[in-house]
């Protein structure tokens, strides 16, 4: 049997919260002191999931972080887990855009839309050749995954997206006529990783919660 195999495929998890963002929420989410970054917004508080009004929607991206470190790194209850370590929003206005970037220190990264339009997207790029080292391109009538530079991705609010913190993703350029709003976050590993007889055993420290819950 002739067949095209998917080899090393990369992971995208989506996760949908299946409820209303909620006016406390949006209000906690967007309630930033806002900077100008590349075609967009940034909030400048890096802990916005600290934030007690957002603790049902921490919960949902812990939940889902542990579901995806599960069934991608076969992580085990009691062994290794993702934390958060960094969490901000971001927004884009109309004819703007967030540049193409990736997330270093950190494994997973991921996003939450909380508001925006039903049109809006985020674009993956492929490790290889969505980047500008790749020196071949072959015109294709039509794309699919073992020919795409990049893939759109659909932003709907309530939706969540977890991937490799290695991958690069922008936003295109917002057609739409309101704000895109989302919420993004690093992650790290803590416990025990690797194998001991394969010398690449790991014990990351596990501190304690020294979380503060901001009002």
């Amino acid at each position: 049997m002739n067949n095209i195999h998917s080899l090393f495929p990369e992971p995208l998890g989506a996760y949908e919260l299946n409820r209303n963002i909620t006016s406390t929420e949006l209000k906690a989410l967007k309630d930033e002191f806002w900077v100008q970054n590349i075609g967009n917004s940034v909030g400048t508080s890096k802990s916005v999931l600290d934030k007690k009004n957002l603790a049902s929607l921490r919960e949902f991206v812990e939940n889902s972080l542990k579901d995806y470190a599960s069934k991608v790194y076969d992580f085990k209850d009691g062994d290794a887990e993702l934390y958060l370590t960094q969490s901000w929003v971001n927004r884009t206005s109309p004819n703007g855009h967030h540049h193409k970037h990736s997330h270093p220190n950190s494994i997973v990264s991921g996003t939450l839309y909380f508001s925006g339009n039903d049109t809006d997207q985020i674009e993956f790029f492929h490790p290889v050749r969505g980047e500008s080292g790749q020196s071949w391109y072959f015109p294709a009538t039509e794309f699919h995954e073992h020919n795409c530079h990049s893939w759109l991705m659909p932003a709907t609010v309530g939706t969540l997206y977890l991937w490799n913190s290695t991958i690069s993703h922008s936003v295109p350029e917002l057609k739409a006529k309101n704000d895109r709003y989302s919420l993004a976050f690093n992650t790290f590993v803590r416990g025990t990783i690797g194998e001991k007889q394969q010398a690449n055993y790991v014990e990351v420290a596990r501190p304690r919660d020294c979380r503060l819950e901001i009002p």
